[in-house]
């Protein structure tokens, strides 16, 4: 049992190790397509920048390797690393020659790196002079495009002073509104205070008739009571 379990174990570590190499492999080329599409395109107009000396070296090997075997393919032998290594065998003499072609090969690219950069520097000139006519045209729209909101933002103005103004007047009705019925309740509750007091007065007066009355009916029979004594 032991041992069916740790092969079992083994078959998955392999599939695991499987998936991860495939995985790994998808990784790479995906990193290696992004740093190709990240690089900048050259310039085909640019000049080529200057050999160093052992590429000079190199070059000139395979030219005589091509001279002796034309059509055959350039050998691992003659790669990039090989033929470096190769180059640092060379005595201090052998190295000189290489080292004057890469000094002329390195003048030559500084005089059309010059031709170069004074070319692109009119190119850029025409470009910003383009650009800056077609500046010059343009604040003409620009003007009319301002006037048109400045005149919009006045008639914004208008239109809330207009509004303001309104609004104001419905105030001011709304509280002359308000002073007229507060006028009216005093003046209602004047009438009725003053009614309340007529009222008043009159009970009063009727009752003091009332007592006045009945004090003369009272003596009028104290005399007839003489009389009759």
């Amino acid at each position: 049992m032991a041992s069916e379990t740790i092969e079992k174990l083994c078959d998955k570590m392999d599939v695991m190790q499987e998936t991860v190499n495939k995985t790994s492999v998808v990784v790479d080329k995906l990193l290696k397509d992004k740093t190709k599409k990240q690089k900048k395109e050259r310039d085909p107009d640019a000049p080529k920048r200057p050999c160093s000396t052992w590429l000079i070296y190199r070059t000139e090997k395979i030219n005589e390797f091509k001279a002796k075997h034309p059509g055959e393919t350039i050998p691992e032998s003659m790669g990039m690393k090989q033929m470096s290594e190769k180059y640092k065998e060379l005595s201090e003499k052998e190295k000189e020659k290489y080292a004057k072609l890469a000094e002329a090969d390195k003048e030559k690219y500084q005089k059309l790196k010059e031709i170069y950069d004074k070319k692109k520097k009119t190119e850029q000139k025409e470009t910003d002079s383009d650009e800056g006519d077609n500046k010059k045209s343009k604040p003409k729209k620009e003007v009319i495009g301002d006037s048109k909101k400045e005149t919009k933002k006045e008639v914004k103005k208008d239109t809330k002073k207009k509004d303001d103004k309104k609004d104001d007047k419905k105030e001011v009705k709304k509280d002359a509104k308000k002073d007229d019925k507060k006028e009216d309740k005093k003046e209602v509750k004047k009438d009725a205070k003053k009614d309340d007091k007529k009222e008043v007065k009159k009970d009063v007066k009727k009752e003091v008739k009332k007592e006045v009355k009945e004090e003369e009916d009272d003596e009028d029979n104290e005399d007839l009571d003489l009389n009759d004594d």
